[in-house]
C-alpha cells in the first residue's frame, strides 16, 4: 500500500473530496483545518494521518483499498491527459473516438510507442482492476468537459454530467438497450440523492454508468443490487382484512425473470373488482424496484414508478416471509403520492385458510386463466414501448467467424437477414443456440433483433436482406 500521507496529499491536491482543506475539514468532523494543513507541508504526526485516514474513509464509505483505487485513478487520468496532448483534435467525434478505443481495446490505433510501453499495462487494469481503468476514462471525460464539480447545484450538474455520459455511451453502444435502461434508472434513482457532494461522487456514479455500457460482466453483477422474492409467475395481494366484494381493490404482481433486461423488478398492477371477473377493471400499474440494502441506505429502498405518468416515488419497504405481508414506510417529509397501501397481503392460492381466503382463492384461479395474463401482456408492452412481432419467425441462425445469419419465415416468403460478427462486438458471444425475438419499437417504429439474455438488440435495417434461394 502506498504511503497514507502521500496518498492524501494528493487526494487533496486534486480536490477528490472537497475544493479547499477548510471544506474538507468540516466535511469529515475537524472543527478547523490545522491537522490538514499540517499534513499537506508534512508536518503531520503518525497519528494525525491515520486519523484524517480514518475519517474520510468513514465520511465517504470507503475502504483503505478504495481510497487507493482512487489515489490510482488520479495517477492515470494525469498520465493519460498529457499523452492525449499530444494528439491533435479538431472535432468532438475525434476526442470522443480516443476515449472509444480506450473503452473497446483498440490500442493498435495509438502510435508504437504507447503500445510498447502502454498496452500490456492498460490491458492488465481491464482485466484485473477495472473499477481504475473505467474511473480512469470517467475522469478524463470531467476533466474534458471542465466541469466545475463545485459550483452552486451540485445534483443538477450531476444529473447533466451522467446524461451527458450516457448518451455518448449509447451511441457507441446503440445496441446495448439494457444498459441505456439502468443508466436511465440511475438517473431517476433518489439513492443519487445520497451521494457524495464532490468530484468523487460524480467519478463514482459516472464509473458505474460507463461500467453499464462497456463492461458486460458488470451488468450481471450490478442486477444483483435489486432483488426478487420468489413470488411465482403472478402472484395476487390483499389489504389484510379485505373481503370479496365488488368495488374492494385486488393487487397482482409479477416477478420478471432473469433472462430479460428488467431482472430484479416487479410489474404490479391493481384492480377493482366487478361483479364477475370478466368485469374487473385495470386501474394502475407500476414497476417496483426492491433495492438490496447497503452501507449507504438507512433500510431497503423501493423505488415505485407509475408507467401511465412515468412518475417515480421512493419508500422504505420490509418485506415479512412467515406472513408473506409486504409492508412500506416513508421518511420524513415523503408523500405517499400513489395512494399505495401500507401494508399487502399474499393470498395462499394452494393452500388457503380461513373462509375468506379461500373465496379468494378461487375467484383468483378463474381471474388468473383468464383476463389478467392477457392484461398483464398489454401492460408489458405498454412499459417497453414494444411488442412481439408474431407474423414473423426465426427458423434457423448461423454463424461463422465473420457473418451472423438469421433466417426469417414471412408473409411474402423466406429470407435471410446477415451482419458482420465486426460491427458489434457482443456479436462474439453470440451461438446458434442464443434465444433471438422479434420486437416492435412502437415509439420508434422500428424492428429489431433483440437478445434476451444478453440484453442487446439490432435494428433489422442494420441487416442486409436477401430472399433465401
Amino acid at each position: 500500500m502506498e504511503e497514507k500521507e502521500v496518498i492524501i496529499k494528493y487526494l487533496m491536491d486534486c480536490n477528490i473530496f472537497a475544493p479547499s482543506l477548510s471544506m474538507l475539514a468540516t466535511e469529515i468532523g475537524y472543527k478547523g483545518k490545522m491537522s490538514l494543513y499540517r499534513l499537506s507541508k508534512g508536518e503531520a504526526s503518525k497519528h494525525t494521518i491515520d486519523e484524517i485516514w480514518d475519517k474520510i474513509a468513514l465520511n465517504f464509505h470507503l475502504t483503505d483499498n478504495d481510497i487507493c483505487d482512487i489515489y490510482q485513478t488520479c495517477l492515470l487520468t494525469k498520465s493519460l491527459i498529457e499523452f492525449s496532448s499530444s494528439i491533435s483534435y479538431t472535432e468532438e467525434n475525434e476526442y470522443r473516438n480516443f476515449i472509444y478505443d480506450l473503452l473497446d481495446g483498440a490500442y493498435h490505433n495509438f502510435s508504437d510507442g504507447f503500445n510498447n510501453d502502454a498496452t500490456p499495462f492498460l490491458i492488465d487494469l481491464k482485466e484485473n482492476n477495472p473499477n481504475i481503468y473505467y474511473g480512469m476514462l470517467v475522469l478524463f471525460y470531467i476533466k474534458h468537459l471542465n466541469i466545475d464539480v463545485y459550483a452552486k447545484g451540485f445534483n443538477e450538474t450531476l444529473y447533466k454530467f451522467l446524461n451527458n455520459l450516457s448518451e455518448m455511451l449509447a451511441s457507441h453502444y446503440p445496441e446495448n438497450y439494457m444498459a441505456k435502461e439502468a443508466a436511465s434508472n440511475i438517473v431517476s434513482s433518489k439513492i443519487l440523492e445520497m451521494s457524495a457532494k464532490n468530484l468523487w461522487g460524480l467519478l463514482y456514479h459516472g464509473t458505474i454508468v460507463m461500467r453499464f455500457y462497456a463492461d458486460s460482466n458488470f451488468m450481471n453483477y450490478a442486477m444483483q443490487s435489486n432483488r426478487l422474492f420468489g413470488w411465482g409467475d403472478l402472484s395476487y395481494w390483499i389489504e389484510p382484512g379485505t373481503i370479496y366484494q365488488e368495488g374492494n381493490t385486488l393487487w397482482a404482481i409479477k416477478e420478471v425473470t432473469s433472462n430479460s433486461p428488467f431482472y430484479g423488478f416487479c410489474i404490479v398492477m391493481k384492480f377493482i373488482i366487478g361483479k364477475t371477473t370478466d368485469s374487473f377493471q385495470l386501474i394502475g400499474s407500476y414497476s417496483y424496484h426492491f433495492y438490496v440494502v447497503n452501507e449507504t441506505m438507512q433500510a431497503p429502498i423501493l423505488q415505485i414508478r407509475d408507467l401511465s405518468s412515468n412518475e417515480l416515488m421512493y419508500c422504505y419497504y420490509e418485506y415479512d416471509s412467515d406472513n408473506t405481508c409486504l409492508s412500506i414506510s416513508f421518511g420524513e417529509g415523503e408523500e405517499n403520492i400513489f395512494m399505495i397501501p401500507e401494508t399487502l397481503y399474499l393470498v395462499n392460492r394452494i393452500s388457503p385458510t380461513g373462509k375468506d381466503e379461500k373465496v379468494w382463492s378461487r375467484i383468483i384461479d378463474a381471474f388468473d386463466n383468464g383476463q389478467c395474463q392477457e392484461l398483464y401482456k398489454q401492460t408489458i408492452c405498454s412499459y417497453g414501448k414494444f411488442e412481439e412481432c408474431n407474423d414473423m419467425k426465426i427458423t434457423n441462425v448461423i454463424i461463422d467467424r465473420f457473418t451472423l445469419s438469421i433466417v426469417v419465415e414471412e408473409s411474402s416468403g423466406i429470407f435471410v437477414y446477415s451482419i458482420p460478427v465486426s460491427d458489434y462486438s457482443f456479436l462474439s458471444s453470440v451461438t446458434p443456440s442464443s434465444e433471438i425475438t422479434i420486437i416492435y419499437k412502437q415509439d420508434e417504429s422500428i424492428l429489431y433483433f433483440k437478445w434476451n439474455q444478453l440484453g442487446m438488440s439490432i435494428p433489422m435495417s442494420e441487416f442486409k436482406k436477401e430472399e433465401k434461394k
